[in-house]
């Protein structure tokens, strides 16, 4: 039994065991939302140098072409998903607007609103320049050997570090069992049915269809692919959970040799922002509903917004609103609220993060003459 089996099979026995905990000591927490918080930032702090190196080590290893090839693949990818979550989301203010709105709102960036949106980006695009310098000097060539040797055994590291991950679901779920007698309001309602239409249309319709339109995956196929996958992100409430699972998922689908090549994708990809991280808008978008904002305060939330979504979710949309001057009570409620919906929009972002790998390794591998990396 491999590790990611056992993973799995401790994670079902932590839910088992959280659920007995809160029954038989219900007020006894044992501080489960400071313990969620903490290694959820572990987790987002070890990506970080993992996802660097990955993208520095794809840079230095293909050919201009394929990275040209991979490159246009990717962008088209970002366009894709984020105009469907951008046009999903819209449709659904459209579906609960009263139509009538207050003047156009600009957003008012600060240093902490503009830290949040460009963190990461940042990173990527050192991991790119430096490859770049790196592929087109000779002498620094001596070194790509090593960084190939310190992203494998980060890669490696970092995927045991995920035995950690059943912990991190029985924190979960002692955290939302002691949530769960929260007296729900019509909003929170709301939210809630908002954030599960968008879920189910989403993975149930959209994803189906690009699976098979894009990677000739059939139904039965796309079930079978996304099932690890989207019940570790459940259970773990988090698609960084996945990542190995992810990774495993497209070995398997299609070649098997480039075993690192799929680690590094991987890597790479769950760094952006995609369909469930996107999912999260729903909030500001509904609160600015609420707010009676229209359609033109509604463009530029779903404007700006994506590129907010390149961290946890608990700090961006925080942010966003702040950006957007929407009263703290709002942001208050987020905090709450995303218990709820957090786990639906991860199992989406998984996904799509699995859909944005295979294309990738489709292009890779189509163009016929990849470097050996493994």
């Amino acid at each position: 039994m491999n590790r990611y089996h056992v993973t799995q099979i401790l994670s079902f026995i932590s839910v088992f065991s959280a659920v007995v905990w809160w029954y038989m000591f219900p007020d006894n927490m044992l501080y489960a939302d400071d313990v969620v918080g903490y290694m959820l930032m572990v987790l987002q702090l070890a990506i970080i140098p993992n996802a660097f190196l990955s993208l520095l080590t794809a840079v230095i290893l293909l050919r201009a072409e394929q990275l040209k090839l991979m490159a246009g693949c990717f962008v088209r990818s970002v366009l894709l998903l984020w105009g469907i979550a951008v046009i999903t989301l819209l449709a659904l203010w459209f579906a609960i607007s009263s139509g009538v709105g207050k003047p156009f709102m600009l957003p008012t960036f600060s240093v902490e609103g503009a830290s949040v949106a460009l963190a990461v980006p940042f990173v990527m695009l050192s991991a790119v320049i430096l490859g770049v310098i790196i592929a087109k000097n000779e002498r620094l060539k001596r070194f790509v050997p090593c960084i190939q040797n310190i992203q494998k055994q980060v890669s490696i590291v970092f995927e045991y570090i995920f035995l950690l991950i059943p912990v991190l679901v029985f924190f979960v779920i002692i955290k939302f069992l002691g949530f769960a007698g929260f007296d729900h309001s019509s909003m929170a309602i709301g939210y809630f049915m908002l954030a599960l239409l968008f879920v189910a249309v989403v993975n149930a319709v959209i994803f189906p269809f690009l699976y098979r339109h894009f990677l000739s995956v059939t139904l039965k196929e796309y079930l079978d692919l996304i099932m690890p996958v989207a019940l570790m992100t459940f259970l773990a409430g988090d698609s960084i959970a996945a990542i190995p699972l992810i990774a495993r998922a497209s070995r398997h689908h299609g070649q098997e040799e480039q075993v690192q090549v799929s680690r590094i994708i991987t890597m790479v990809v769950i760094c952006f922002p995609w369909v469930g991280e996107l999912g999260n808008l729903i909030f500001p978008v509904y609160s600015a509903t609420l707010e009676s904002f229209g359609l033109s305060s509604i463009l530029s939330i779903l404007s700006v917004g994506p590129f907010f979504m390149f961290t946890d979710p608990y700090v961006s949309v925080p942010a966003l609103m702040k950006t957007f001057n929407f009263p703290e009570v709002y942001r208050v409620t987020y905090m709450t609220l995303a218990l709820l919906t957090d786990h639906m929009f991860e199992v989406c972002e998984s996904i799509a993060v699995l859909f944005v790998v295979l294309r990738l390794k489709t292009v890779l591998f189509d163009s016929k003459d990849i470097k050996k990396t493994a």
